[in-house]
């Protein structure tokens, strides 16, 4: 069983603990943690063990933590009427913007259960999914069961949201990177390559992204990230509301994420020093730089993108990638060496007529930060 195979979108806001056959659904508590974390490792690391105190470090910080925190909007497990976890939900409450009113939304990530539990302990947790009760449920990478899934409890997919663009720089060395932690290291192979890769830009100069002549890329501070970035996505009638706290505080869950790279932030300008744009994202050198999120000033999508390549080419990955956006796809598909691949179903459920038309019309800012990607529990703690 993989995680997308257990992510299940659809989760109601549960006030109280609710009776079920053979034991109750309730909210997550943190002493848990223990039971849940020995599920997790069973489920999805295919290993009979406690979970590290690392682990349960992390996983309560990443679904106690949040400013946005509170035990009505946050994990469930079912307890069996012998008083021991066999199933749970892992789920990160993230405040929203829809329409102007704030929106409580909720982040659903591990779906698990005990392997001989005979208690019905996922069917219960199923059994709580009420789509006249959710204001904003999501997930970032649903399987195809998990989907259909979505649509039957009265949710969505959002297709483009469910793909990753990919632009090329260095294309033997991407083409390598997946192969290199069976053969080579990763400075030899880089040494190998680099003759090849720069042939190829020579003979194929659309591998090459130049630098636009109107905008700058620079360094970017937490500060100017923080005030900056709820500015970016104001824009849109269902966006991350992004308070200080809270932004700051996926900002902090992001840099723990070492696996893929340092965690940076970029600055795009324009004429007079303008910021037009940001983005952020996570990069080892001469691999592929994993883009958490792009935003920009309505219109500037061309440059902002334009200038990420210039930069990200300029120091020296091999490619790019990053969730597909609806106001971005018009921008990407005019950059030269740019290819989408699907990622995983984005679902979202919502009692809300106008959640629902937003997201349809692709009127939504959702995904990175706003989503699961920063989460260690993706890649690490094998």
């Amino acid at each position: 069983m993989t995680l997308d195979d257990v992510i299940h979108p659809g989760l109601p806001r549960i006030a109280h603990s609710a009776p079920a056959r053979g034991g109750r659904v309730r909210a997550m508590e943190r002493a848990d943690i223990a039971a849940v974390g020995r599920m997790f490792f069973r489920t999805f690391r295919g290993r009979d063990r406690e979970s590290p105190p690392e682990f349960n470090a992390y996983f309560a910080r990443a679904f106690f933590g949040s400013p946005a925190y509170a035990p009505e909007t946050g994990s469930i497990v079912h307890q069996t009427a012998e008083g021991w976890i066999d199933a749970a939900i892992s789920a990160v409450p993230m405040n929203f913007i829809a329409n102007g009113r704030a929106l409580g939304g909720r982040l659903l990530c591990a779906f698990m259960e005990e392997a001989n539990s005979r208690h019905g302990g996922a069917a219960q947790l199923m059994l709580s999914i009420r789509a006249r009760l959710q204001d904003l449920c999501f997930t970032d990478s649903a399987a195809p069961v998990s989907a259909d899934l979505c649509r039957a409890v009265g949710g969505a997919i959002l297709p483009v949201q469910s793909l990753e663009w990919r632009r090329l720089f260095r294309p033997t060395r991407w083409l390598a990177s997946a192969a290199r932690r069976r053969f080579l290291g990763r400075t030899r192979l880089g040494l190998l390559l680099a003759p090849f890769d720069a042939a190829l830009r020579r003979a194929f100069s659309a591998f090459v992204q130049r630098q636009p002549q109107e905008t700058t890329g620079t360094a970017m501070t937490r500060e100017e990230f923080l005030e900056a970035a709820p500015r970016f996505v104001s824009r849109f009638a269902i966006h991350p509301e992004w308070s200080p706290g809270e932004l700051g505080w996926l900002l902090d869950m992001a840099a723990l994420n070492k696996a893929e790279g340092p965690l940076v932030l970029r600055a795009v300008r324009g004429a007079q020093d303008r910021l037009i744009g940001c983005y952020l994202y996570y990069g080892l050198p001469g691999e592929t730089a994993h883009v958490l999120n792009l935003m920009c000033i309505g219109g500037y999508e061309t440059e902002t993108i334009a200038q990420a390549f210039a930069d990200l080419d300029a120091a020296g990955f091999a490619a790019a990638r990053g969730i597909a956006q609806p106001f971005l796809m018009e921008s990407l598909l005019r950059q030269k060496r740019t290819t989408f691949r699907y990622r995983g179903y984005f679902c979202i459920a919502s009692r809300h007529k106008d959640v629902r038309d937003a997201a349809a019309q692709g009127d939504i800012y959702i995904g990175g930060l706003a989503g699961e990607s920063w989460s260690r529990l993706l890649s690490d703690f094998h």
